[in-house]
């Protein structure tokens, strides 16, 4: 009989061998009546790695960061009852739960392993170390501006205490110009004629409405608004700015219905404002997609890029090309041997059940129409030549294309752990296929009513020796006799001839489609783009780019989008602590470090003529479903829709008060499940303080030893904290329904929170 998996018992413990050197521990636990022997392995999705030297067990990486463990000849049986240690390496996730999650599968045999039992052995909670500093010391290099602090209560209350005094009134975004001209009036509604208005509103014409006229100037970039008490006045240059100043308008009026005279006059200063959402490492779906351009638009962004193709998966089906979602966005556990591979391997954290997701061609044609009804423009990422297992996968599995090389002996290993994720730029069918996807993607805007207009095809993070070594591209024309494969130089040169090949061709290829789209391209492929190309750039480059990279975009004229990891990147934790989910290798991004981000400073950049906007980014590989979408974007969203629209963010403090006394709650309509931050606080003289990031949001706290409930009382002001052993306190949400993280404070006299 196999080993039972489901009887074995896995923990990821911490110990501190130095203060600066903590130590991971894989724990396994035998629970079973029979000893554990060399018969298994232990698979993982998220690359757990032993420590060099560990010699019991020996790392077999298959896909990416899948892969497992199995026994070596110093394996020794583990027997029932008995348990032991495997050093491992911590990766990003030191003192964070998520290093534990690795979606582990354990496949036991008597035979052979193909014969094998799959199971999932118990995954006991982590036992991890306080965070008493950053465990990715180089964060401080690579983003020298960010708070490096742990978050604890009272550096949060430092924080929070610093950045909020008294706001004053603000829209989000800011408006360029915004003036009150007298005493608030009551305003129950509006009555109006433009279709635009009623994205927002209802359409009321009973008493204590107010008529809104709309006229239009298409001299005008953006919007001005009149109000009074006899009538709302819009001034427009185009639908869509009708609809932002509607947008506007709703949030002047607060909770009491109370509308203030003002005037108004507002236009953006960045042409792209927008967000990346990544749907192949953890898909999301056409109701998610909805929430969030809901969310975009009521902020006034308006371009959504969505990656449907990456290593770990193919999001959207293309027409006559079904194994792009047959197999690209499936993932399955293989079992060794299979004749037939129809699925990718698991990726990120997942374990080795079947999910098959994907939007299909009817769902993103109407996600096209909804968001076009709501000024939002989708601009699909389809990821070449790199990051492209996915594809490369599919399509081998049908054998219509040939789009690597089969004799390729080139060498490489991408920053996720691929070795065969590139598409060969000299096999010309991936020319053929790139074509009849684009031209595919192109039909179904037009099938939706609407023209492609923009165009995204990556081109980041291509390993280096992709190609080298091909026979194919050896072959080509433009491959020098003179390179030496053993210098780096020729290497170098090499790539890069091969990178502008690919560039140029695959320009080609759109202007045949549509020479009026606009192609888009991650930095990395910015000195291979012709000159005068219909090209843009986004820059993820972080708060310290390399020297001259950001010069030598904008030198070349180059559109440059901005999307500095140091402050874009939304898979970031939002600070320093083990229960903020993320994938800590720029930076610590909190909400109030957007808000402050200033493009143009950050990256020394002298002239604006060539900056088309700013792009904020969410790559999914820990956002495994809807609460941690939502919980990653917002409030962040509301600050980068702020940074997008103006050069120059108005006071931290206005921004506070508009998100915790009304933006919140207008999220909470969309069913939004934001993240709340947790009460900061502060202990003097035997009075205990508690501060939130967003004034307006009530603290509650409990002191029978219980988490804070809506029916718990509100702390105001300080509370006297004599006699009391243990004290919780939370966030709670506007309409209570929901509260923050408890922070639990005992021995309160001692509990270091002065």
């Amino acid at each position: 009989m196999s080993f039972p998996g489901q009887r074995l018992q896995l923990r990821l413990v911490e110990r501190r061998e130095t203060a600066e050197k903590p130590l991971s521990f894989l724990q396994i636990l035998n629970k079973a009546d029979q000893p554990l022997d060399k018969r298994w392995r232990l698979y993982f999705s998220l690359g757990l790695t032993p420590k060099e030297g560990e010699t019991r067990v020996l790392k077999i990486i298959i896909d990416g960061r899948y892969g497992y463990l199995e026994p070596t000849a110093d394996w020794t049986a583990l027997p029932s009852g008995g348990s032991v240690e495997i050093p491992v390496e911590g990766w990003l996730f030191t003192h964070m739960p998520l290093q534990a999650r690795q979606g582990f599968h354990l496949l036991t045999w008597e035979t052979t392993p193909a014969a094998g039992v799959l199971t999932e052995p118990q995954c006991l909670p982590p036992d991890l170390l306080d965070i008493n500093s950053t465990p990715n010391p180089w964060i401080a290099q690579t983003s020298p501006s960010c708070d490096i602090f742990p978050d604890s209560p009272a550096h949060r209350f430092r924080i929070n205490n610093q950045g909020v005094r008294e706001g004053e009134f603000t829209v989000i975004p800011t408006p360029k110009e915004l003036e009150f001209k007298g005493p608030a009036f009551r305003c129950l509604g509006f009555n109006y004629d433009d279709p635009e208005i009623g994205k927002v509103f209802a359409h009321n014409k009973g008493a204590e409405t107010l008529p809104i006229r709309v006229r239009y100037d298409q001299k005008l970039e953006g919007y001005s608004i009149q109000v009074n008490s006899n009538e709302v006045v819009i001034l427009s240059g185009s639908d869509t700015a009708t609809f932002h100043a509607a947008q506007t308008l709703r949030q002047l009026i607060n909770s009491q219905n109370l509308l203030q005279p003002c005037q108004i006059l507002d236009q953006p200063a960045f042409i792209h404002r927008g967000l990346f959402i990544d749907i192949a490492r953890h898909f999301h779906g056409v109701d998610d997609l909805k929430t969030i351009i809901q969310a975009m638009a009521a902020y006034k962004m308006n371009r959504l890029q969505l990656g449907i193709s990456n290593d770990e998966g193919w999001r959207l089906a293309i027409q006559g090309l079904p194994e792009l979602t047959d197999i690209g966005g499936r993932r399955a556990f293989i079992p060794e041997g299979s004749k037939s591979v129809d699925a990718l391997y698991p990726a990120w954290g997942d374990g080795p059940e079947e999910c098959h997701n994907f939007l299909t061609d009817e769902e993103f044609i109407e996600l096209l129409r909804f968001a076009n009804q709501a000024h939002v423009e989708i601009i699909i990422e389809f990821n070449l030549p790199a990051h492209a297992n996915a594809l490369i996968r599919s399509i081998a599995a049908s054998g219509r294309y040939e789009i690597v090389d089969p004799d390729d002996q080139s060498t490489y290993t991408s920053a996720q752990g691929y070795s065969r994720n590139v598409v060969n730029v000299c096999q010309p069918d991936t020319f053929v296929l790139t074509r009849r996807i684009l031209e595919t993607i192109a039909k179904y805007y037009s099938m939706a009513g609407l023209r492609l207009r923009h165009i995204h095809l990556g081109g980041d993070e291509l390993p280096a020796g992709a190609w080298l070594g091909s026979p194919v591209c050896r072959n080509a024309p433009f491959w020098s006799p003179d390179w030496d494969m053993t210098s780096e130089s020729d290497r170098e040169a090499a790539t890069g001839v091969l990178q502008k090949y690919y560039v140029e061709s695959i320009l080609n290829i759109i202007r045949d489609i549509d020479p009026d789209v606009m192609t888009g391209f991650w930095h990395e492929m910015a000195p291979f783009i012709p000159d005068k190309a219909n090209t843009y750039i986004t820059g993820w480059y972080t708060e310290d780019p390399p020297a001259g990279s950001i010069d030598s975009i904008l030198s070349r004229q180059q559109n440059l989008v901005v999307a500095n990891a140091s402050f874009l990147y939304l898979d970031m934790p939002y600070s320093l602590h083990a229960e903020e989910p993320g994938l800590p290798w720029a930076a610590y991004t909190s909400t109030r470090r957007i808000h402050d981000f200033d493009p143009f400073d950050c990256w020394d950049i002298d002239s604006e003529s060539n900056i088309k906007g700013i792009q904020a980014q969410l790559w999914t590989e820990t956002v495994y479903d809807q609460a941690t979408l939502h919980y990653y974007l917002f409030p962040r969203l509301l600050a980068v829709a702020e940074r997008a629209w103006c050069k120059k963010s108005g006071p931290w403090s206005n921004f506070a008060h508009a998100v915790g006394s009304r933006e919140l709650a207008h999220l909470d309509t969309l069913g939004i499940k934001y993240r709340l931050p947790p009460p900061g606080i502060q202990i003097d003289n035997h009075y205990l303080k508690a501060n939130s990031t967003y004034p307006g949001l009530i603290i509650r706290y409990n002191q029978q030893g219980e988490n804070p409930t809506a029916n718990d009382p509100e702390l105001i002001d300080q509370l006297d904290i004599n006699g009391i052993s243990e004290i919780r306190l939370a966030v709670f949400s506007p309409s209570g329904e929901r509260s923050s993280r408890v922070e639990i404070v005992k021995n309160l006299l001692d509990a270091n929170l002065n």
